[in-house]
């Protein structure tokens, strides 16, 4: 991709990292330095070791730790985040133990937090960090190290900003701000829950007073959803008249569980048909197009909504695929058809069987002449992608109403349960509209 490096002069006005040039290939800031030899090791261990330099991570490897990648000497972006998240849930920072600037590392912790991923941090002594301290010492001392010093980022935060005013009730209330501040990113209830209790305990506050500090902060953050939308990826020029499939026949009465099944089968359907397929898609201004295969568009629009498959079996295909991506490797039926996973290779056995019959219908009624599904494929993808984000909010939402039946509800969560429903309302009022749908409530 490029050429990194790093100064040899101690003038401070000297850049510390040379890199080359950005290009189309070469995006830093989207790329994390030592991934292609460390994922399958972070995948194996479930955990990924994120440094500052090159050289750190060489001195690690060559000390046996393969998990490890770095930030390429600039600052965490959400776009690395989203690279480690392809691989594993856990993170651990290792931090130079004299690192001028480790508060402004702060925000790369919350942009981990945000992404709803588990991350420790861990500082090493002063004057050292992983590149010297792996030299000067034994691999099993460094392991040894790292796991003793694992630290949760509520802790290294007190122990950072309290270093300088141990006992000023001011700063202690700034910290517990700032702290509150990164809890309130974590998309997961649970995981908010159970760090106000921490917050609590360690500075002897009340909960009910964290969670009131913490509800200001959701409100900030679903506000900002409400200004920029979270399912804002949507292109905006679908032929929302056309749908080249016929609806399958379903039973007048049919389960939510059926529903699911029916919408992630349609678009691992096309993703396993079609993925290798390119499409001409839109740029943000309408000016352009960008060529972009149907794997990496489905990918580009669930990965950025967060959002996935719940059917076991289809989630199993779709990471695989996901993998491969990564990879830049394209998993093709064969692929699937080889596995020792007898219900993978019975499912996509019959979705190479199956045949699509376009419905005569749009040239009876409509004077609109249909080939083959592959002739309507760009219109066909957008569709099961809408089907399917529709569907997923619809099922977010009647989640959040029963949170609402939830006694002893306080106000602060009231309020904050009927903002998230405003937001995905309208959410799904837009995907409705994009799949032609009315909406009576």
């Amino acid at each position: 991709l490029g050429f990194g490096g790093r100064t040899l002069f101690t003038d401070k006005k000297v850049a510390k990292y040379f890199n080359s040039p950005e290009s189309p290939v070469y995006n830093k800031s989207e790329i994390l330095y030592g991934l292609f030899l460390a994922k399958n090791q972070i995948i194996k261990q479930d955990e990924c070791f994120l440094c500052e330099g090159y050289t750190d991570v060489i001195s690690m490897y060559q000390s046996g730790i393969e998990n490890v990648v770095s930030s390429s000497g600039t600052s965490l972006t959400k776009e690395q985040v989203r690279l480690v998240k392809r691989y594993t849930q856990n993170l651990t920072i290792l931090y130079d133990g004299d690192a001028a600037g480790i508060k402004a590392s702060f925000r790369g912790i919350d942009l981990i937090l945000e992404e709803g991923m588990n991350v420790k941090v861990v500082l090493f002594p002063d004057g050292e960090d992983p590149d010297s301290f792996s030299k000067k010492n034994s691999s099993s001392e460094l392991e040894a190290y790292i796991k003793s010093h694992r630290q949760d980022f509520i802790t290294f935060k007190s122990d950072i900003l309290l270093s300088e005013g141990q006992n000023d009730p001011l700063k202690r209330a700034e910290l517990v701000k700032e702290i509150v501040h990164s809890i309130g990113l974590i998309p997961d209830n649970i995981t908010r829950e159970i760090y106000v209790r921490q917050v609590a305990q360690q500075f002897d506050l009340s909960e009910q007073l964290i969670n009131n500090e913490l509800a200001k902060v959701r409100k900030a953050v679903i506000a900002k959803d409400l200004q920029e939308p979270e399912f804002r990826q949507l292109p905006n020029d679908v032929n929302a008249t056309f749908q080249p499939t016929a609806p399958p026949s379903v039973p007048e009465i049919i389960t939510e569980d059926e529903i699911l099944f029916h919408r992630e089968k349609d678009l691992i359907r096309v993703l396993l048909k079609f993925g290798a397929k390119e499409l001409s898609i839109p740029t943000e201004d309408g000016k352009d197009s960008q060529k972009i295969s149907v794997m990496e568009f489905v990918h580009q629009q669930l990965d950025g909504d967060e959002m996935n498959f719940e059917h076991p079996l289809f989630n199993r295909i779709y990471t695989l695929m996901s993998v491969g991506l990564a990879e830049d490797t394209f998993y093709e039926s064969t692929y699937f058809l080889r596995m020792e996973d007898q219900e993978i290779v019975a499912f996509v056995s019959d979705i190479e069987s199956e045949v699509v019959q376009i419905s005569h219908n749009w040239l009876a009624k409509h004077n609109i002449m249909t080939k083959t599904e592959l002739d309507g494929l760009h219109e066909n993808v957008i569709q099961a992608v809408y089907h399917f984000k529709h569907f997923h909010v619809d099922r977010k939402l009647e989640r959040l109403r029963k949170e609402l039946t939830v006694e002893n509800t306080s106000e602060e969560n009231l309020l904050l349960l009927l903002a998230e429903i405003n937001v995905h309302e309208q959410v799904k009022r837009a995907l409705s509209e994009k799949i032609g749908r009315v909406i009576l409530r």
